[in-house]
């Protein structure tokens, strides 16, 4: 998972996927306003939003089936401009423990969409994002040069249209457990344990 933040602290964890789930666009679209900050209000169920050359589309927030303060953002991102893009960071209000980003950031290419949560291996999970049932919260989206942008996204269950949908790793401690390579152990000193100590020779007079 990515630079999964936690409350204030920014942790970096081995990425979730590789794959890319992008989509070429047959034409470009307007790049829309300019300001490198907006904020958008509820408008029907998914959130529509624009900053810069960055389209987001029809963003929800699907909660786990087994921990529903765990969720798994479903959205559409489309670069409407001529030069690669990335978005670099989410987050909440209220604050989730934690919010992750498959492979840390995602890229975004110019006339390309790209999808994160549905028909993908690409995720942002919010984790310990305690809210009530089909509530609206507050999601900044920060891009590394379109700018930041807020809105209010819906959180739903995931049954109908977002069955199937969900976060992945399911859990905090999955994302956490992905970090640890296998393959690494502990010096002695890192495990808190001494070398033995080497003998020591009588010494002859």
């Amino acid at each position: 998972m990515n630079g999964l933040k936690k409350r204030g602290s920014l942790r970096r964890l081995a990425a979730l996927g590789v794959g890319v789930a992008s989509v070429a666009l047959v034409a470009g679209c307007s790049n829309g306003f300019d300001a490198m900050t907006s904020t958008q209000q509820p408008s029907g169920d998914g959130l529509y939003t624009q900053v810069g050359s960055i389209q987001i589309r029809n963003a929800i927030w699907v909660r786990s089936t087994t921990e529903p303060a765990n969720m798994t953002l479903s959205v559409t991102f489309v670069n409407t401009g001529n030069n690669d893009d990335e978005l670099t960071e989410v987050s909440t209000t209220p604050k989730a423990f934690a919010v992750g980003i498959t492979g840390n950031t995602l890229q975004l290419k110019p006339f390309v969409e790209t999808r994160a949560g549905f028909n993908s291996d690409l995720y942002i999970n919010a984790y310990g994002l305690n809210t009530a049932p089909s509530s609206w919260v507050e999601t900044t989206f920060r891009f590394r040069d379109a700018g930041t942008v807020k809105g209010s996204v819906l959180t739903v269950p995931a049954e109908g249209n977002f069955e199937g949908i969900e976060p992945v790793p399911a859990t905090i401690e999955g994302a956490v457990k992905e970090e640890v390579s296998p393959s690494a152990s502990p010096s002695p000193t890192e495990s808190g344990q001494l070398p033995p100590e080497e003998p020591i020779e009588p010494q002859v007079p």
